[in-house]
């Protein structure tokens, strides 16, 4: 018998019985993503003598192609006061939920619990407690500053020029009592007259500021000091029980032509679950895009689903101009 050994018949069929068993060996695997587009995301804050607000939406489904976060029209948020009075907050359509103060009645104190139920949906709930009210004891002018300020500009040469120039400033002084208890606060500074209300920026180089907020911390100038535009939050620490004495440097807004301009402070005692929220959204936010932070997770207290539910207190200050 005459055997021809041919190399290349031989590679051949080594292609393919290996394409064969590569083949023999696919696998599809399927994978179960858990989705939570049926989750109800309920977020709503109250105080004494304000407006209840309340926003219901779906939650996001991380496959989805579509727009996340749309509005639930057909909720009903049902809050329970003390155990033994309830009312339902009016529904105004595309998720947005709300009732006027004199129609809610909650005071410091309060217990709280609120239920959301909608078709479809499995119901949540969630519980907080109306802080106590903490009062500004005074609220003062006590000089006009001038701050240094640098920008630059082109001259018709082409040539870069540094200008400095001063504005004007209150320097504005707040002062309240922490009570015993721990507490959490939030600051705002807005200027008022007969047609604007606008946040006011103020600066101030308060340490106070910097205990529990990185955004602070992350942004001061070189004298220490931070710019604020809007709600700065800040808890009370070592200080139950003491006089917080708070100085800022209001940006002093131009009022010849205004009537009736003022400056108001707004004092908020939040609720612990209320100051978490906002704490965690402020670090999450901080940290969208940056690919070497660390996942941040926002706090919520909706059991069920998503959200917060929040109570807090308000002391209002006012200061003619």
């Amino acid at each position: 018998m005459n055997l021809n050994f041919n190399p290349m018949r031989l590679f051949s069929i080594f292609v393919l019985v290996a394409a064969i068993g590569f083949s023999g060996c696919e696998k599809v695997i399927y994978l179960e993503v858990e989705t939570q587009e049926n989750k109800l995301v309920v977020n709503t804050t109250l105080a004494p003598g304000d407006y209840a607000s309340s926003r219901v939406t779906l939650s996001a489904d991380p496959l989805a192609l579509s727009f996340d976060g749309l509005g639930v029209s057909d909720a009903t948020v049902t809050i329970t006061r003390n155990g033994n009075t309830s009312f339902v907050l009016d529904n105004y359509g595309d998720g947005a939920y709300g009732l006027e103060p004199e129609a809610h009645l909650v005071e410091p104190g309060d217990a709280l619990t609120m239920t959301v139920t909608a078709p479809g949906k499995d119901p949540v709930e969630a519980s907080t407690t109306i802080p106590n009210l903490v009062p500004i004891t005074s609220v003062q002018i006590l000089d006009t500053t001038y701050k240094t300020y640098s920008y630059s500009s082109v001259d018709p040469d082409g040539n870069i020029v540094i200008i400095d120039t001063l504005i004007p400033y209150y320097q504005i002084e707040l002062i309240f009592t922490d009570p015993e208890e721990s507490n959490q606060y939030g600051l705002t500074i807005l200027y008022e007259d007969a047609v604007f209300t606008v946040n006011a920026c103020f600066t101030t180089s308060n340490p106070i500021f910097g205990l529990d907020n990185s955004w602070v911390s992350n942004n001061l100038e070189e004298n220490g000091e931070v710019t604020i535009c809007d709600e700065i939050r800040f808890p009370d620490y070592a200080n139950n029980g003491q006089e917080i004495r708070i100085v800022v440097d209001v940006f002093a807004i131009e009022t010849l032509f205004a009537t009736e301009p003022k400056f108001k402070f707004v004092l908020s005692n939040l609720s612990d679950e209320y100051y978490s929220y906002l704490a965690s959204s402020m670090l999450q936010e901080g940290s969208n895009g940056d690919p070497f932070s660390e996942p941040v997770v926002v706090y919520s207290n909706i059991q069920g689903g998503f959200g917060i539910f929040a109570g807090f207190t308000k002391s209002i200050a006012e200061i003619a101009l």
